[in-house]
């Protein structure tokens, strides 16, 4: 496994849930092997889904215990959920888990309300998780699933046999209003993708990148969950790389980090480099041609994000410079 030669910085600071796990009952996390169906959710269900909330329980409750057997069962069939990304399995435990707040919550009306998977009746649930810092950090934390679980996430659940069941996911959710009052406005000229940009390469790989558009990190370090977008222009279709460095006390610095008008959006990725896992670059995903120079798995000590074109040799990784105030091209040194 290749390393980043960059100087790791390690903060302890400890985040306090407003949706504990540990106020729950030791019954809703009692040993899964024990209590849990290792088969589809047709047989007997022994999990608390009575409620959109107790089922999201139990879909952090998986990460945190690393067992797919109750992820298995909050799970409709066939559900999108991009928040699995790269890959569709809990690789271990996630201890940094520690609750969660519901933002806001409603009942879907229309089916043009919610995502392509959702009808009327479903509901929708806005999501912050909420991570214990210090364990995030830890180097016994081998697993870290919060680096690719979104820390704000929307969920559509469906009441399935009267029970609650996770049927679609929006990996991001944003009120867009900062805390001093001032509104993110994208760069003139440019929009978010949406449904109708997912063809070609979006559409081809959208199984093992599900929203090759958007990832969120705290790049800077500060604690704040920052941003990365691929912008479309409304006017000629290109695309540009965008960075949202987000503050607690000030307003969003956006940071142009990549343009290129000879690709079309859809040509191009981004991809978190989640750490201490297997296959994390687009070369080990097989998003991208592996050059000689070019490497599965990559070991970081920061946040550091993959821009690549998919199914060519070109990548570069991108980490924040503090001292440059930017976000700069890193050197890959074995």
């Amino acid at each position: 496994m290749k390393k980043i030669n960059i100087p790791i910085i390690w903060c302890l600071i400890l985040s306090t849930p407003l949706y504990s796990f540990a106020k729950e009952s030791k019954a809703d996390l009692a040993t899964p092997e024990k209590t849990l169906p290792l088969n589809n959710y047709e047989n007997e269900i022994r999990l608390d889904l009575s409620t959109p909330e107790k089922t999201i329980k139990n879909f952090y409750d998986a990460f945190k215990l690393g067992n797919d057997a109750i992820l298995e069962q909050v799970l409709a069939k066939d559900a999108s959920i991009p928040e699995f990304n790269p890959i569709q399995k809990i690789l271990c435990p996630s201890p940094e888990i520690v609750g969660f707040e519901v933002k806001k919550s409603r009942v879907i009306q229309d089916k043009d309300q919610g995502t392509s998977q959702t009808i009327a009746g479903d509901v929708e649930i806005h999501i912050l998780l909420k991570i214990d810092k210090l364990l995030r950090q830890s180097k016994e934390n081998k697993c870290n699933a919060t680096n690719s679980l979104n820390i704000k996430s929307v969920y559509y659940l469906r009441k399935i046999d009267n029970n609650w069941r996770i049927v679609s996911a929006l990996p991001f959710w944003t009120d867009n209003v900062q805390k001093l009052g001032g509104k993110i406005i994208l760069p003139d000229g440019w929009r978010y993708p949406t449904e109708v940009d997912i063809i070609n390469s979006w559409a081809k790989y959208r199984s093992i990148l599900p929203v090759p558009y958007h990832i969120s990190a705290d790049f800077n370090d500060d604690f704040v969950m920052d941003d990365i977008w691929v912008l479309i222009n409304e006017k000629n279709g290109s695309f540009g790389i965008f960075g949202f460095l987000k503050s607690t006390y000030a307003k969003t610095r956006i940071f142009k980090i990549y343009e290129n008008k000879d690709y079309k959006p859809q040509q191009i990725g981004i991809l978190y480099i989640v750490p201490k896992q297997l296959n994390n670059t687009s070369c080990g995903l097989g998003l991208s041609r592996c050059s000689r120079e070019d490497f599965e798995s990559l070991e970081t000590g920061i946040p550091v994000f993959e821009i690549f074109i998919f199914d060519n040799y070109f990548k570069d990784f991108y980490y924040w410079n503090e001292s440059l105030g930017s976000f700069e091209v890193e050197s890959i040194e074995d």
